[in-house]
């Protein structure tokens, strides 16, 4: 959800940077005084504050979390949800905000609407302008004339059809905040332009979601709303009274029903014969996530779990969360809709439905990084110093006092490391094994995806962080010649030699032209 597609998965970067900047620029324009509307906003900030706190501490004690990445989201989220807070508080721009917002999302629904005509006269391939590199979604963010952003193709029998995501990670994630949208402008009675361009969105998202969500919505606004506006323009004759009001609600709840079950092509039931494993991984990992998160109150830590999908929305990454994070993730929903007036918690909780939804069943909008290695030289060297941790531990139990060459102070220092640490796994032998310290190593080596990272490391080498090196000096394998004889290389020798040993064409002094390798070559006739 905060990684935007315009920005290639880049928003961790670019986003958080101009973001911080907006307010910075905004607090020295009115002399750093706090706007005073910020205090209705200070329940849903403290909660979602808390809840990142939870979780960022609960990844510190597992092991199994990937605490990078939790530092990495915990950064992301409290910097922008509290500066977006602070400079949307002031005066009018809420609402100039969220209106624009909303209006440029229905200029993209009809660009979406004009993408779809045109290809039936004129071949898709010759619209298709470029497309935004995200690595972890690579069918995505191809844009098509005038501004469609597509995600990837559906399937639908014998046609092909191009799914919209808009300005957003996916489909699906779309979906939830045009919904959100499209109460929005009821709400305020935004030009019926508007309304149609949201809808069109919504139309080639081609999500199940959508199939139920926005009819339940819509629903859901006339039930407990529209009665209150019956002189809204276009709804005008729709809305004559409050049992017309009623009836339309209803029937719209039961269309939605229907359609998310039996709508062709998209709908449930047709999905299980042409996605069903897409459908069973994720109701999977949602029966798997949730026991295992009542069995483990705090959870494995965040982003603990290696398996597909593990965190695809809020009820599969309790596993991670525990059933208390769950709560609590829960409990910003409902703070939110508890802040706002009284007169305007009907609107607001229908509003932020289709999020809450969304988030709780369909899409991982709790936060879902997507780097491979952390760019950023202090994340890094968290998880390096991790990593070093357990390799010394691993080091110091196979270790004995022969081995330890150091003589003096050193010497004596790491003698009594190596007996605390064989000390430690005799008195907790049935908690501690090595064996489980071999598989913590393991779970920390595996956490990052090689393909999708540019910096890449040989944690386990013997020059530390001068291992940490850009993947391209790796890239593809070559033959080398060296002596007459040829070996295989990295696709780079030369800038991978440089940085770890600098000048290597270089011999050291004398005194340092020593092995460090133990072995002996013997040669026999």
């Amino acid at each position: 959800m905060l990684r935007p597609s315009i920005f290639g998965e880049m928003y961790s970067e670019y986003g958080l940077g101009i973001i911080t900047a907006i307010l910075i620029l905004d607090l020295i324009k009115h002399r750093f005084v706090i706007p005073g509307r910020i205090k209705k906003y200070l329940p849903f900030l403290f909660w979602f504050s808390f809840l990142w706190f939870y979780m960022l501490i609960t990844a510190l004690l597992f092991i199994s979390s990937n605490f990078v990445f939790a530092v990495k989201a915990f950064i992301l989220n409290f910097i922008t949800v509290w500066a977006v807070a602070l400079i949307l508080a002031r005066g009018e721009r809420n609402y100039l905000f969220f209106r624009w917002f909303g209006r440029i999302m229905a200029i993209l629904g009809y660009s979406s609407l004009i993408t779809f005509v045109v290809s039936f006269f004129y071949p898709l391939n010759n619209l298709y302008f470029g497309q935004i590199v995200t690595p972890s979604y690579r069918a995505a963010g191809q844009i098509y004339f005038p501004f469609t952003i597509r995600y990837g193709r559906y399937t639908f029998g014998d046609f092909v059809l191009l799914r919209d995501q808009g300005v957003f990670r996916e489909p699906g994630i779309l979906q939830a905040f045009a919904n959100f949208m499209l109460v929005r402008a009821l709400n305020f009675k935004e030009k019926f332009w508007v309304i149609l361009g949201l809808l069109m969105q919504l139309v080639f998202t081609f999500s199940t979601a959508t199939l139920f969500l926005t009819p339940i919505t819509l629903g859901l606004w006339h039930l407990f709303i529209s009665n209150n506006r019956r002189k809204y323009w276009k709804f005008r004759l729709i809305l004559f009274s409050r049992f017309t009001s009623a009836f339309m609600g209803v029937l719209l709840i039961i269309v939605g029903a229907i359609a998310f079950l039996h709508f062709p092509g998209f709908g449930f039931s047709d999905k299980l014969l042409t996605h069903e494993t897409s459908i069973s991984d994720r109701v999977d990992n949602m029966i798997q996530g949730f026991v295992a998160g009542l069995e483990k109150p705090f959870g494995i830590g965040l982003y603990g779990v290696n398996r597909s999908n593990a965190g695809i929305n809020l009820v599969a990454a309790t596993e991670q969360i525990g059933i208390i994070g769950f709560i609590l993730a829960i409990g910003v929903y409902i703070v939110s809709v508890l802040s706002a007036p009284a007169r305007a918690r009907k609107k607001f909780a229908i509003m932020i439905m289709p999020l809450f939804i969304t988030a709780l069943v369909s899409q991982p909008l709790l936060d879902a990084p997507f780097d491979g290695s952390p760019k950023n030289w202090l994340l890094r060297r968290i998880h390096y110093s991790r990593i070093k941790f357990y390799r010394v531990i691993i080091q110091y139990y196979y270790c004995n006092d022969k081995i330890i060459k150091d003589r003096g102070l050193k010497g004596v220092l790491k003698k009594k490391i190596m007996d605390l640490v064989k000390l430690i796994f005799k008195l907790f032998s049935k908690k501690i094994t090595i064996q489980n310290i071999h598989k913590r190593l393991e779970n920390l080596l595996r956490k990052y995806d090689y393909y999708n990272s540019d910096i890449v490391c040989n944690y386990l080498g013997a020059w530390g962080s001068k291992e940490f090196i850009p993947r391209k000096y790796v890239g593809e394998k070559k033959k080398i010649e060296f002596e007459g004889y040829n070996f295989s290389s990295i696709e780079d020798p030369v800038a991978y030699l440089s940085k770890i040993y600098g000048d290597f064409m270089k011999l050291p002094p004398i005194e340092k032209r020593k092995s460090h390798h133990a072995f002996s070559f013997i040669e026999l006739n």
